[in-house]
C-alpha cells in the first residue's frame, strides 16, 4: 500500500478517535469552567484524556508524558491520570510479547535468557521493558519497541508537519523559527525507535557523567534494532515520590542539574526526556537515568552562544544577552534600531537576574525572546531547542517542589570554570 494513502488512513484514525472523545471531553470542560464540581470534573477530564491519548498512539502518549511532569502548570487533579502514561501505557498482548521476543531471539527463553517475566515492569510511548535474567545469573532489563510504532510516528509527524508550516506562515509567528524547530526534533523522536542508536547514546553519556549519575550498561552482543539488552536497575524511588526525604531530594536535584550543565555546555549531548519516569533514585540517593532514545547534539556554536546568553542572564551583563542574540539570529535587517534593542534587552535581563526556580519560567523567558526578535525584526535559528527543551523538562522535575533552588547561581560557579568559561562570540561550526 502507498505511503500516501497510508496517511490518509491514519488522518482519519485520528479524526474518528476525536470524534469519539469529543463528547465526553466537553462536558467534562463545561462542568469544570462553569460548574462548581471543579475538583471532580477535573479528576475525569485527565482519566479521559490519558485513554485519548493512548487511543491516538505514542506521539500523543509522548505529548502527555510531557504534560504531565509539570504539575506546576496545570490543574493537578487533570495532571495525576496523565502520570500513567511516563510508564504505565498499556502494554501489548502477553501473546504479542511473546510473538516479538521470539521473533527477536529465536528459543528464548532456554538459550541466552534463562527467564523471561513476560509482564512489563515499564511501558512508555514507544516500548515496553520486560525483566529477565541470563544464564549466568545477571539480572537484566529488555527494552523492547512497539510493533509498528515507528511506521505510526513517522506519519504522525508527517500530519504534524503539514499544520506546523501553515501556522508559520500566520503574522504572528512570524520570525520564530517553528518549522525548523520542529524539524529538529522530529528527526530526534524517529531516532527513539531504534534501539542500538539508543545503546550507543548510552555509552556516549557514560563516558563523562559524574560518579553520583548511574546509568545501565548495554549488552551489545545480544542488542538488536527493535530490543535493547541493558543491566537491570535497582529503582528505590522516582524523582517526583513524596516518600523521598526533602533534603535528598534537593541533593539528587542539584546533582541532576549540574550534569544537564555538562550536558549542554561542554559535551552538547542532551537528554531531552528528563520527566519523573525517567529520573530516579536507588536506596543511597544516587540518580538513576534512563531511556537515552530522546537525546540531541548540540553543535559547538550552539553551545558556545548557548553558554553566553546563560551566562548573560546569570550575571546580568544585558551586553553579553544582546550581543548573543544578534549572533544566533539568521537575519538582521537594514533599519535595525540597536539602541532601542539594547535597552529592550538590559530590561528583560533586569527583571530575569537573581530569580530562582520558583520565579523563572523557561518557556516564558523563551517566549520573551522570541517576541523581542519579531519586534525588532530577527529572524532566529533552531540551535537553542535541544537545550531550553531540556532545560524546561528539568524544571518540571523542581519548580514545584524546591522553588528556591538557585539555578542561576548553580550556573554562575559552574561557567565560571576554566574549562567552560569561554564568553566570547565564535561563529566556528
Amino acid at each position: 500500500m502507498k505511503e500516501p494513502l497510508l496517511t490518509g488512513i491514519r488522518v482519519f484514525q485520528i479524526f474518528s478517535i476525536f470524534i469519539v472523545y469529543f463528547l465526553p471531553v466537553g462536558i467534562c470542560l463545561i462542568i469544570y469552567l462553569s460548574l462548581n464540581k471543579r475538583g471532580v470534573s477535573a479528576v475525569y477530564l485527565g482519566i479521559i484524556l490519558s485513554k485519548l491519548a493512548e487511543s491516538l498512539g505514542p506521539t500523543a502518549i509522548k505529548m502527555a508524558q510531557v504534560a504531565s511532569s509539570r504539575s506546576d502548570l496545570f490543574p493537578k487533579q487533570i495532571i495525576k491520570p496523565l502520570t500513567r502514561m511516563q510508564d504505565e501505557v498499556k502494554p501489548p498482548s502477553r501473546r504479542q510479547i511473546i510473538k516479538q521476543i521470539k521473533n527477536a531471539f529465536p528459543g528464548e527463553p532456554g538459550g541466552d535468557f534463562f527467564e523471561i517475566d513476560w509482564a512489563p515492569i515499564a511501558s512508555g510511548s514507544v516500548a515496553y521493558v520486560l525483566a529477565a535474567r541470563k544464564k549466568n545469573g545477571h539480572k537484566v532489563a529488555l527494552k523492547v519497541v512497539r510493533s509498528g510504532v515507528k511506521d505510526k510516528i513517522s506519519r504522525d509527524f508527517k500530519i504534524i508537519g503539514w499544520i506546523i508550516r501553515f501556522v508559520s506562515k500566520q503574522t504572528k509567528l512570524k520570525g520564530i523559527p517553528i518549522v525548523e524547530v520542529f524539524s529538529l526534533f522530529s528527526n530526534i523522536v524517529n531516532k527513539q525507535c531504534n534501539m542500538l542508536i539508543e545503546a550507543e547514546n548510552i555509552c556516549k553519556f557514560q563516558k563523562f557523567v559524574g560518579s553520583e549519575i548511574l546509568l545501565p550498561s548495554v549488552d551489545s552482543d545480544l542488542t538488536q534494532e527493535c530490543v535493547l539488552v541493558m543491566t537491570y536497575m535497582n529503582i528505590w524511588r522516582n524523582i517526583d515520590s513524596p516518600n523521598i526525604p526533602q533534603s535528598k531530594y534537593e541533593d539528587a536535584c542539584v546533582k541532576l542539574l549540574h550534569e544537564v550543565y555538562r550536558m549542554i555546555f561542554i559535551h552538547g549531548l542532551v537528554h531531552g526526556d528528563l520527566h519523573p519516569g525517567n529520573v530516579s533514585l536507588d536506596k543511597f540517593g544516587r540518580v538513576i537515568l534512563v531511556d537515552f532514545g530522546l537525546i540531541a547534539e548540540m553543535k559547538k556554536i550552539d553551545r558556545r552562544r548557548f553558554r553566553n546568553l546563560f551566562f548573560g542572564i546569570a550575571t546580568g551583563d544585558s551586553k553579553l544577552v544582546t550581543l548573543t542574540i544578534l549572533d544566533s539570529s539568521s537575519t538582521v535587517p537594514d533599519n535595525f534600531e540597536m539602541s532601542a534593542f539594547e535597552q529592550s534587552v538590559q530590561h528583560l535581563v533586569s527583571r530575569r537576574t537573581g530569580q530562582k526556580a520558583g520565579e523563572f519560567l523557561v518557556t516564558q523567558f523563551t517566549n520573551e525572546i522570541f517576541d523581542l526578535q519579531k519586534e525588532y525584526g530577527l529572524y532566529g535559528t533552531p540551535g537553542f531547542a535541544n537545550a531550553i527543551w531540556a532545560l524546561a523538562m528539568y524544571e518540571g522535575l523542581v519548580r514545584e517542589r524546591f522553588p528556591q533552588l538557585d539555578f542561576q547561581e548553580v550556573s554562575r560557579k559552574f561557567l565560571m570554570m576554566p574549562y567552560v568559561n569561554t564568553v566570547t562570540i565564535d561563529k566556528t561550526p
